[in-house]
């Protein structure tokens, strides 16, 4: 990413205010947004826009990563002028070796398998054989935000098992608090 001075961009965003955000149905970010692109990547996710406070991490592995903010015009737009909160953004970025990238990337001497990765896409990846070595599913751009709209596609699979035996795979995480694994139907769910 960042050739001599490092393998991964880290952009932090430590304030945003653009605009406001209606509604995932309503126009969403009528009056602009702000978009994290990587050129390599086929992928272009979602847009932010709204009030934003605290630090949130953003992880590119890519050699280039642009912050593009637009601004929109209304359909009244002198006035909208007046009532349009002024654009801010307080960010930093720096480049980071990937060695020092323990969180995502495991120690150097105890490297996590993050599977075979679509390196065209922020996440799909592919998992063989995890009795053979731990294997990590972390959710992309990990321990950064979210990418918005972005679905991930993982694809667990063991092609061998002990003779007389049937491959189970079993998901785990160490921090309950982070990720809900579902076994049951929970009361906010929109699917059977």
């Amino acid at each position: 990413a960042g050739g001599p001075h490092g393998d991964l961009i880290q952009l932090a965003f430590h304030k945003f205010t653009l605009g406001k955000f209606n509604s995932h149905t309503d126009r969403g970010c009528p009056h602009g947004h702000m978009q994290v692109i990587e050129e390599q990547r086929k992928y272009r996710p979602g847009f932010w826009c709204g009030d934003g406070v605290g630090l949130e991490m953003y992880y590119s592995e890519t050699p280039s990563v642009s912050v593009i903010i637009t601004r929109l015009p209304t359909d009244n737009d002198l006035t909208a002028l007046d009532a349009f909160s002024s654009i801010y953004v307080k960010m930093s970025y720096k480049f980071l070796r990937r060695e020092s990238a323990v969180v995502r990337y495991g120690k150097p001497t105890e490297p996590k398998y993050l599977g075979l990765r679509d390196k065209t896409t922020v996440c799909d990846a592919l998992f063989t054989n995890c009795d053979q070595r731990p294997c990590f599913v972390q959710s992309p751009n990990f321990p950064g935000m979210y990418p918005r709209n972005t679905t991930c596609y993982y694809t667990l699979s063991q092609t061998r098992s002990p003779p007389g035996k049937r491959a189970v795979i079993s998901l785990s995480q160490a921090d309950g608090h982070l990720v809900h694994v579902k076994s049951l139907v929970q009361p906010h769910d929109t699917t059977e």
